[in-house]
């Protein structure tokens, strides 16, 4: 039984063995994988020396913008902070490197390198605390410099103690090669009025910018206005602003500009128009209101009769009433020319009237066809009254269509009876001319 007992714990040592090895590497791959996504995670701009010397930019920065790098344009206020220096070792004296001079694959390496760097006007060497109480960091706001100006480049921050350079950790940039700047459009203005003020080159993302007019630059005054923007996504803005009402006539005020960052008080102040003054304008009066002028009428001339003997009056005045005297002498013959033609017109129309026959006297012509004496008497018109031929033999008609062919004939007149019954005309009534046949139709009378 003991045996058996001797083997078991053997076995189960035996078992236990070949674990150790496997909990230990497997603790070893945790621990690298660790290390691995803490070289990962960590970006340039926050990764810090193991213990030795860094600048790193503190402002400005805003939350959300430039993975956390600090930007700007030319211009723009910038602090930095230095840390792990040798405490009583010398000053450092700042430069900035390009990022795009890096060697491969060694961020901040063109501050060590020997790539081409840009040194910082008006920031001398900064000390490390004081004699009596040294100190290993330091803290420094500078202007950013024209000769770190490429636009979208990044620069580090580059520190020199005692002849040896750190690399840099920390990197700006650049959004203009231009300064932050503000424009107006007038030379003066009036107190109380409001004018236009636009600006370049701040930083994007509604950042609030404030515009104030007043009588100095940087400077405390009484009299100063001013109102609060928001920047477009370009960095550009418009605001009207509105002139001191208290600002005495002839008197010259200036307008400036600065960022805003409540959230921030860092921020505050990074960018500005500084101390220029060329943005400025005279304090006028403002303009009395001109009435506007009402319309006179204006009065009529009255035409001036000429003095005899005076040709055409005087001036203009004798030409106008001679040409006025001649229009109405040209009107007055055209209508007299009017009128006589009118009258020559109705003369010769009574004229040809008078020469016309009356109806019925002599010379007037014959009857209308069907009145006596070739028609019924009491007919449509008097008897006939004009000359008559002369009488000749009477004859009958001289061609054998006869009245027999159209009446028929008379009836022989009975003898001793007259003339009851037969023709009743008088023979003698009958003309002939001798020179033709007489009509067959109208006779003079007709039969009974």
């Amino acid at each position: 039984m003991k045996s058996y007992r001797r083997r078991a714990s053997f076995r189960a040592a035996a078992a236990a063995w070949p674990a150790l090895p496997g909990q230990l590497a497997l603790a070893a791959l945790i621990a690298l994988a660790l290390l691995a996504f803490g070289a990962i995670a960590v970006p340039d701009g926050a990764r810090a020396a193991d213990g030795g010397p860094q600048i790193k930019f503190t402002a400005p920065i805003y939350a959300g913008q430039n993975n956390g790098f600090a930007e700007g344009p030319v211009g723009t206020n910038v602090s930095v902070q230095g840390s792990g220096w040798t405490a009583g070792g010398g000053d450092v004296t700042m430069t900035l490197a390009d990022e795009g001079h890096d060697t491969s694959g060694q961020p901040g390496s063109a501050c060590q390198n020997g790539s081409p760097t840009v040194s910082i006007p008006n920031l001398g060497p900064q000390p490390l605390g004081t004699a009596g109480n040294p100190s290993d960091g330091f803290t420094a706001i500078f202007e950013w410099p024209a000769g770190a100006g490429a636009k979208g480049h990044s620069y580090w921050a580059c520190g020199t103690q005692g002849g040896t350079t750190a690399p840099g950790v920390d990197k700006f940039t650049v959004l203009s090669a231009n300064r932050p700047a503000v424009k107006i459009t007038v030379s003066q203005a009036f107190p109380g009025s409001t004018i236009t003020v636009t600006g370049q080159n701040w930083l994007p993302g509604g950042i609030q910018v404030g515009v104030i007019i007043a009588p100095c630059v940087a400077c405390d005054s009484q009299i100063i206005s001013g109102v609060t923007v928001n920047s477009n996504a370009n960095g550009s803005f418009s605001a009207a602003a509105q002139v001191p009402p208290a600002a005495p006539i002839g008197s010259t005020l200036f307008v400036s500009a600065q960022s805003i960052d409540q959230a921030n008080p860092n921020n505050s102040g990074a960018l500005s128009t500084g101390t220029s003054m060329s943005t400025r304008f005279t304090v006028v009066a403002q303009p009395t209101p001109t009435p506007t002028p009402t319309s006179t009428p204006t009065p009529t001339a009255t035409p001036t009769s000429t003095a005899p003997g005076t040709a055409n009056g005087e001036g203009n005045g004798g030409n106008t009433n001679g040409s006025s005297s001649d229009t109405v002498l040209v009107v007055l013959l055209a209508a007299l020319g009017v009128v006589l033609l009118i009258a020559a017109v109705v003369a010769v129309l009574l004229f040809l009237r008078s020469r016309r026959p009356a109806a019925g006297a002599a010379g007037a012509g014959g009857p209308p066809y069907g009145s006596p004496p070739y028609g019924p008497p009491g007919g449509e018109y008097g008897r006939y009254s004009g000359p008559r031929r002369a009488r000749g033999p009477r004859s009958g008609p001289s061609y054998a269509d006869t009245n027999a062919d159209y009446y028929d004939e008379p009836p022989a007149r009975p003898p001793g009876r007259g003339n009851a019954g037969g023709w009743q005309g008088n023979p003698q009534e009958w003309e002939s001319d001798g020179e033709g046949d007489e009509p067959t139709i109208g006779m003079p009378k007709p039969w009974r």
